[in-house]
């Protein structure tokens, strides 16, 4: 029912952008949607895992990791020794950033967080990364940041997460995604968006916290109780290892060099029908019918069904254009060997 409302909002300009820029014909929802346009998901299976109502060109691959906190990253002196302090005194370390958002009242915010680490009894690394743009005044003093709690700016969150015992953040899907992959329970105070879906899904998963309201009593007593209760810790290592597992970005290449082949497939029949159409047309002056709109389910599933891609090999492409999809075939097939060692998989 969306698609079809939102089709009817843009459709004009996307049939004037097609007819006037592209020179091709008008389109519909109904032929979009037979068209089977790929879509990924890059997000982990264990969070959010594939609808059972998904079709074939539907894939969550996994995370597109880019591992920036590698073997050449050197994190700060100052970093290493408040981690070092705070482990031999056995004290427990948690991540706290929201982001770039943009808030009302920068100062406020500061002051909630640092009152709830400190009543808290944890010690904070802090990515102060909000912004006061609706705030007047330019003379506001900082917020004075105690002992407890060291301001760090950007760090590469696939090196920093698996130095301390938990995390808070404002639930995007990458903060998300580093959370899980090392471990980590988490507290998710959402602010918009996709953020609200993230949240439920680590609590609902058993990882960490949905947090409603951002003030200092109930901040406190979700960092008391994420930091406290092992179950968190227990389940978000669960979640972890089924991960480590994943190859995101070799599924989601995998994914787009099979919708290739298949899109060439689609192209040499269309091809084949309008040649033909337009061979008996010259001959006899009556049309011949080609594949339509109605016969695309028919062909969604070549890629995968060996007796209708030898088929439409004979029927549609002749030896010669057979011969070429498989070596089309064996040229996709080498490309994704070379991706998997290029990437160390």
């Amino acid at each position: 029912m969306f698609e079809n409302v939102f089709w009817k909002g843009i459709s004009g300009q996307v049939n004037k952008w097609r007819q006037e820029t592209l020179g091709l014909p008008r389109t519909s929802l109904v032929k979009m949607q037979q068209s089977r346009v790929p879509f990924l998901y890059n997000v982990s299976p264990a969070l959010f895992p594939p609808s059972v109502d998904f079709p074939d060109w539907v894939k969550v691959t996994g995370y597109w990791f880019l591992n920036e906190g590698s073997d050449e990253y050197e994190p700060p002196k100052e970093l290493v020794d408040f981690l070092e302090e705070a482990k031999q005194n056995g004290e427990k370390v948690v991540y706290i950033g929201f982001g770039s958002i943009v808030v009302s009242d920068a100062k406020a915010l500061t002051k909630t967080i640092v009152e709830a680490v400190l009543d808290s009894g944890v010690k904070c690394i802090l990515n102060k990364g909000w912004s006061d743009k609706l705030s007047k005044s330019k003379d506001d003093i900082e917020v004075e940041l105690p002992s407890q709690v060291y301001d760090s700016g950007m760090i590469p969150h696939d090196w920093l997460f698996t130095q301390i015992d938990a995390a808070v953040h404002h639930g995007g899907s990458g903060t998300t995604g580093a959370t899980l992959r090392a471990g980590l329970p988490t507290i998710i105070k959402p602010f918009f968006g996709d953020q609200f879906f993230f949240a439920s899904r680590v609590e609902d998963l058993g990882v960490g916290i949905a947090l409603k309201n951002l003030n200092k009593k109930s901040f406190t007593k979700a960092l008391k109780f994420i930091t406290s209760q092992e179950k968190y810790a227990v389940k978000a290592t669960e979640i972890a290892k089924a991960m480590s597992h994943e190859r995101g970005v070799l599924s989601a290449v995998e994914a787009i060099y099979t919708e290739l082949a298949y899109s060439r497939s689609l192209i040499l029949v269309i091809r084949h029908n309008t040649e033909q159409k337009k061979s008996n047309d010259d001959k006899s002056g009556v049309q011949t019918p080609v594949i339509g709109e109605e016969d695309f389910d028919m062909i969604n599933g070549l890629e995968d069904d060996e007796a209708n891609e030898e088929q439409v090999r004979e029927e549609h492409k002749g030896e010669s254009k057979a011969k070429k999809y498989k070596a089309d075939q064996k040229r996709v097939d080498g490309d994704i060997e070379d991706i998997k060692n290029q990437i160390g998989i």
